[in-house]
Formats: C-alpha cells, structure tokens, sequence
C-alpha cells in the first residue's frame, strides 16, 4: 500500500473545528487513523501530525471518550436497577410460570438453589467493591506519601545546591603601592 506523498497544501490547509471534531470522533469509533483518513478525507499525514503533534487533539479524544463512558455508565446503571428490581419481585413473589393445563401464569417460590446462587453472587461482587475502595483509599494515601518524600528530597537537594552556590567574600588586606 502506497500512501500519497502530502503537499504542502494539504499541511497548510485550515481545517474547520466540525471537520477536526469529525476526524477525532471516527478515530474513536474506527481505531484506525488509516480508516478515519478516508472515511473523513483528511489526509493521513494530516492526521498522524494532529494525534502526535496537537494538544487540542489529545484534549478532544480524551472529553469524547468521557462522554461516551458517560453514556455508557448511564445505560449500565439503568441496566442494573432494572436487573436488581426484577431480582427482587422474584425473591418477593417467586418465579412466574405457565400452567399449559389451565393456560394461565402462576408464581412459584424461587428454589433455594435459586436464592443461594443469587446471595452468593451479590455477597461477592459488594465485597470486591469493597476491596476496591479500600485499595484506592490506601492507594491515595501511598501517592499522596510518595510526593511529600519527593518534595521533601527535592527540598534538601535544593537547598544543599543553594549552599553550594554561596561565595566566601575573601578580604585581601595590602598597603597601598607608591608611585616613585
């Protein structure tokens, strides 16, 4: 595969806000800066130097995969309820089943099997999210630690650098040369 050579045309062209949003987006969606380039028709080089060379792009990929993780959480979490809502009509008032005989539904308690299954998963899925707030706790209190270490070794080798740098003012006394 044979990519065109870019122009200085295509380095220099000013490329509207819409466009550069368009072009981060299908990178974002496509994964491929290959596939954005055609999909968007910006050329590839034009591309790889925005990624590599631009902070506004890093900017614009970071907030739009936070949206889209945004989004995402959101549907998820709904998703949750809905389940954790269903979960608990079952354990209240059992399963719903149809009697082919009478053609009919009918709630039938929830085996112990059933609930035994679902007390398990719950217990353990709380006490990993448990672990994981105390990890991330600790984990603060580490960072938070490791940088007053840094600070305080920069501080001292700053001020070591500073005594250094500090001249002695040296006295010469001498008696004043005649001019004869």
């Amino acid at each position: 595969m044979f990519l065109k050579k870019p122009t200085a045309d295509d380095l220099t062209t000013k490329w509207s806000d819409e466009k550069r949003l368009e072009a981060v987006a299908t990178y974002i969606a496509l994964g491929s800066m290959a596939e954005t380039s055609r999909v968007v028709d910006i050329p590839l080089p034009t591309l790889w130097s925005w990624k590599t060379r631009k902070t506004w792009w890093e900017d614009m990929e970071r907030q739009l995969r936070a949206e889209r993780n945004n989004v995402t959480a959101t549907r998820l979490g709904t998703i949750v309820e809905n389940t954790l809502t269903a979960i608990t009509d079952r354990v209240e008032n059992g399963d719903t089943i149809y009697d082919q005989r009478s053609g009919e539904f009918h709630r039938i308690p929830v085996t112990a099997a059933s609930l035994n299954k679902i007390a398990s998963t719950l217990l353990d899925r709380r006490i990993l999210l448990e672990k994981m707030q105390v990890t991330k706790q600790e984990e603060d209190v580490d960072s938070t630690q490791k940088l007053e270490k840094q600070l305080s070794k920069l501080a001292s080798a700053f001020s070591e650098f500073v005594a250094s740098r500090t001249k002695e003012e040296k006295v010469i006394e001498a008696e004043p040369l005649s001019q004869s």
